[in-house]
């Protein structure tokens, strides 16, 4: 019923095993990673460490938008292509926006947008709750916006300089 254990292995204790273990066993682990390490980093180039392929080709956006001179906070910045998923960002106390694309790639699709930039929304307020605002510019700015951007692939900054009374509008 039991088996018994014959030869090297019961000759040797087990220091002396996990030593001569040791003394082969980092050449020959050497030699077997080196390969698995090549082909990891030719499959890693060779599948490309850019987007995956329903992402389209997006540029980076960025800027600020000011209200008669002031930065505007908490403003929603919308980049809208003809075709495709609108990229949005919001402002903060500076007035500085970033845009976001989708599953936390930054950015905006390659062309030209409308831009939509308002302040209606639901906000965090000071208690954890959220607080709705309502909008304060005009809507030449938003719903009937007349604001467009070109974005090209690589970095792009997008300043916008708003009038409380936009040209136009009396």
């Amino acid at each position: 019923m039991w088996a018994t254990l014959e030869g090297p292995a019961l000759s040797q204790t087990r220091s002396e095993r996990s030593r001569s273990r040791a003394t082969t066993r980092p050449a020959d682990r050497g030699r077997r990673q080196r390969p698995i390490g090549l082909a990891a980093a030719v499959t890693i180039l060779a599948c490309g460490c850019g987007r995956p392929a329903h992402i389209p080709e997006l540029g980076d956006v960025s800027g600020t938008v000011t209200l008669d001179g002031r930065p505007l906070a908490k403003a929603t910045v919308a980049f809208e292509p003809a075709e495709g998923r609108p990229s949005l960002g919001t402002t903060d106390a500076q007035g500085a926006y970033t845009l976001e694309f989708a599953g936390g790639y930054k950015g905006a699709i390659v062309g030209r947008h409308t831009v939509r930039i308002g302040t209606e929304g639901y906000f965090p307020a000071a208690d954890g709750t959220a607080e709705f605002v309502e909008e304060s510019i005009a809507p030449a700015y938003n719903t009937q916006s007349t604001l467009a951007a070109d974005v090209q692939p690589g970095r792009n900054r997008f300043d916008f300089e708003l009038s409380s009374q936009p040209a136009g509008s009396e």
